[in-house]
């Protein structure tokens, strides 16, 4: 699936990606940090897709997993614009320093999941970007 991807963002490697994920896309903007943004489908025929946004966050000793679902969608096409969408907006968070990239805050990431479950506001973040590029 090729979605048009900011920099320092890639697709996940099958091996390292959720068994239910249809893709996965990460970035990792500081050493403790990875975001990952994943679209889930419940089963191979299915069609029901889940919009996931995940923080890693690593210490020295451990790794927390925070997996938080944002929205669902009854198309693949639907839920991968979704996907692009969030992923654009993300970036955007990190280059304005609107979130933090080492530690975001749970309203840091409550921001995102209310932006993310607005359905109207994806495709005019969409086309203001696509205007820019």
């Amino acid at each position: 699936m090729e979605l048009e991807l900011p920099s320092g963002w890639s697709q996940r490697p099958e091996e390292e990606q959720q068994r239910s994920a249809l893709v996965e896309f990460q970035c990792t903007p500081s050493t403790t940090t990875t975001f990952i943004v994943s679209l889930l489908q419940r089963s191979a025929d299915a069609e029901e897709y889940t919009l996931q946004l995940s923080t890693i966050n690593r210490t020295a000793a451990t790794q927390v997993r925070h997996d938080y679902s944002l929205e669902e969608y009854s198309t693949q096409d639907a839920a991968l614009t979704a996907a692009e969408s969030l992923i654009i907006s993300l970036d955007t968070r990190f280059r304005d320093g609107t979130i933090s990239p080492a530690d975001p805050t749970l309203e840091e990431i409550d921001e995102i999941r209310q932006e993310a479950t607005d359905t109207h506001r994806f495709p005019r973040i969409r086309r203001f970007f696509r205007r820019l590029g």
